[in-house]
């Protein structure tokens, strides 16, 4: 798994974490490169939670929904992507569903017609 390098500046005190804000934040940060080979669904999470920009700047990602371990693999080449871009194919990837809530996005499992959680691949 490769890393990414953005360089942080803050502007101000943190954002009001608002779902306005939140939406906006991984719609304009864009990741220059993106290399996840066979990584799993814990690790990409974890990748994207960069620690490059302090939590209070930054939307928190997280995949709770899918227990402490889970054998998704995620597989994406990707340049130039804009950080809600490459959630959505994460999301496709890992058959989740994205919910969003200020300051948070969750991966969360997606159910069958009945409610219950698809098992998994």
């Amino acid at each position: 798994m490769a890393g990414v390098t953005c360089g942080f500046e803050p502007s101000g005190p943190p954002p009001d974490k608002t779902l306005e804000w939140t939406f906006l934040h991984v719609s304009n940060r864009t990741i220059p490169i993106l290399n996840l080979d066979q990584s799993s669904l814990e690790e990409a999470v974890d990748f994207l939670n960069t620690a490059d920009i302090p939590k209070d700047y930054r939307v928190e990602i997280d995949a709770e929904g899918f227990g402490e371990k889970s054998n998704r693999k995620i597989t994406l080449k990707r340049e130039g992507k804009t950080l809600l871009e490459v959630l959505i194919e994460v999301a496709g990837q890992a058959d989740a569903n994205l919910v969003f809530s200020p300051g948070r996005i969750s991966l969360v499992p997606r159910r069958d017609g009945k409610g219950a959680t698809k098992a998994p691949r």
